[in-house]
């Protein structure tokens, strides 16, 4: 993740470095999902810095649903644990901009249902 996460900040490399994530909570188990969880404030700021950039929003929609979902449902952690590393996430934020997306005439299917499975969790 340490290497992975500057490629956001790149303009050449953000759409790759997004794609990747996503293919990593895709294919990653509960640990990295996790992990890519903490870097929610990241996703989100970018999420604010392209309202109108689908793919971008898209990308990070898809990966916040698998990552924010391993959170949620951790059933490896004590309950004190999970209540504290969800309230790290800035869930209100994280649905206002989930919105804001699904809101979009733009946004794929592929988004919607990534969207819909986040707010099922």
């Amino acid at each position: 993740m340490p290497k992975l996460m500057p490629l956001l900040d790149r303009p050449n490399t953000r759409l790759v470095g997004l794609q990747a994530l996503s293919n990593v909570t895709h294919h990653g188990g509960g640990d990295v999902r996790r992990e890519i969880a903490t870097y929610t404030s990241t996703l989100l700021r970018l999420m604010e810095e392209f309202p109108d950039d689908a793919v971008i929003n898209e990308q990070i929609v898809v990966t916040l649903a698998h990552a924010i979902g391993s959170v949620v449902n951790d059933e490896d952690s004590p309950k004190s644990v999970v209540a504290a590393n969800i309230r790290k996430l800035n869930i209100p934020k994280v649905l206002d901009l989930v919105f804001k997306n699904l809101k979009n005439p733009n946004g794929s299917y592929y988004m919607l249902t990534h969207a819909i499975e986040f707010l099922c969790m």
